[in-house]
């Protein structure tokens, strides 16, 4: 039995964009609503596939400088589109700010420090 996918030609909200990937929309993301005046809602449940949208993401453009995390901490660099740069684009690794670098880093290592425990308590 084919499954049904809801598809659209609506924009996405501003500052969102589409991943192309289409699922089950999880409570709180944003789904397309309505027929002749379709508008974003934000989701508590439905029952059938929907495209998934993100936040964009800011991209520096090339010669710009941006800030970036890696194991020996936060740095900036300019995009110079090499393949450092390439790799921390595709990872979602470029920071306009230090600060938010900094915020990126410790999330890292908030997620790292919790895998760990989960792997060592199976």
């Amino acid at each position: 039995m084919a499954e049904f996918i809801l598809k659209t030609n609506l924009p996405p909200p501003n500052g969102w964009e589409y991943t192309g990937e289409y699922r089950y929309v999880k409570s709180g993301e944003f789904y397309p609503s309505g027929s002749i005046a379709a508008q974003w809602k934000r989701s508590y449940q439905l029952a059938a596939p929907y495209p998934i949208l993100r936040r964009k993401r800011w991209v520096p453009k090339p010669g710009e400088e941006y800030w970036y995390a890696n194991n020996l901490g936060v740095r900036s660099t300019i995009n110079m589109e090499r393949w450092c740069d390439e790799t921390n684009l595709e990872d979602g690794n470029c920071w306009r700010t230090e600060e938010q670098a900094i915020a990126y880093a410790k999330a890292c290592r908030k997620l790292a420090v919790k895998m760990q425990d989960e792997v060592q308590d199976n």
